[in-house]
């Protein structure tokens, strides 16, 4: 009885393991090109409304091209990009977005 309960005991903690590995496999597969766009027209605003200097919306640009083309890159060989690929693409888009949120409230305005 007590192989049978330790069995048990023994699946479902893997069991819940590998349910969590499933949950943050799935946080990694945010639409990519679709954060990017988002992430291009909050420049775009940031430098249409003034929050954003040409330096700073410049250096912004070129990190989401940088990303663009990361992503390319990775989608060279088959098309599709893997979970490492697209984890790694939403951790740069991650760094991105905050780089984008501290230009535009750092009170640097563009007269």
């Amino acid at each position: 009885m007590e192989t049978m309960t330790r069995t048990v005991l023994l699946a479902a903690v893997l069991c819940l393991g590998l349910f969590s590995q499933s949950v943050q496999a799935a946080g990694c597969a945010a639409p990519i090109n679709a954060r990017q766009a988002n992430q291009d027209v909050r420049i775009a605003r940031g430098v249409a409304n003034g929050e954003l200097t040409l330096i700073e919306s410049a250096r912004l640009s070129a990190r989401q091209n940088h990303i663009e083309h990361l992503e390319q890159r990775y989608r060279r060989n088959d098309g599709h990009l893997g979970p490492a690929e697209r984890c790694d693409l939403n951790r740069r888009l991650n760094g991105a977005s905050g780089q984008i949120y501290r230009q535009k409230h750092d009170r640097q305005r563009y007269r």
